[in-house]
């Protein structure tokens, strides 16, 4: 059988019509998805995933009237909310809430043009920052912030320990911070 895809316009429609019937065309639509964004997050650790999955699923149904379908399409706002809240799960789950200091790299389809711009300077600026740390805090918080890899594969594909990689990029956050705080304020 044949999975009907339904136009941006045509899901919200429905959702507001019939939520039921609109939800669950949502979520044939794009639970595939949703569930990558979040699995490359949260590798390993299935209940979270899953939880994580119906949260963005609540977080889109609820605040379903900030949808601007000419700022974005329903995939992008899935997309960041996806993101967003599997980052969120994550730095809850492995204790490093405080890590703040580095936004995501999702483009947020509530930005408008010049806000996108203004987002893709300061992520070159950021990128270049990195690179200026050496190897290997460049590649550690290349691979985490912007690759969003877990501390675990960052800490093989180096050959390091798993409390090496958390140790040297909580320093190397201190130090990006700085620096950029450096280049704003200057």
């Amino acid at each position: 059988m044949r999975k009907v895809v339904l136009e941006d316009r045509e899901l919200l429609n429905l959702i507001q019509a019939d939520a039921n019937k609109g939800l669950k065309a949502l979520m044939d639509q794009y639970t595939g998805l949703i569930y990558h964004i979040v699995r490359e997050r949260l590798s390993g650790q299935d209940q979270d995933v899953e939880e994580c999955v119906a949260d963005v699923f609540t977080e889109f149904y609820y605040g379903i009237d900030k949808v601007d379908l000419n700022r974005g399409s329903i995939k992008a706002y899935l997309a960041t909310i996806a993101a967003r809240r599997s980052m969120d799960r994550f730095r809850r789950l492995s204790g490093h809430e405080e890590i703040e200091e580095i936004e995501e790299t999702v483009t947020d389809t509530s930005e408008g043009p010049e806000q996108q711009a203004i987002r893709s300077e300061e992520n070159r600026i950021i990128l270049e920052e990195i690179k200026k740390l050496g190897e290997p805090d460049s590649q550690i918080l290349y691979r985490r912030y912007f690759l969003a890899q877990p501390v675990k594969d960052i800490a093989e594909s180096l050959g390091m320990k798993s409390n090496s990689v958390t140790k040297r990029l909580s320093r190397a956050l201190k130090v990006l911070k700085d620096r950029l705080e450096g280049k704003y304020e200057g």
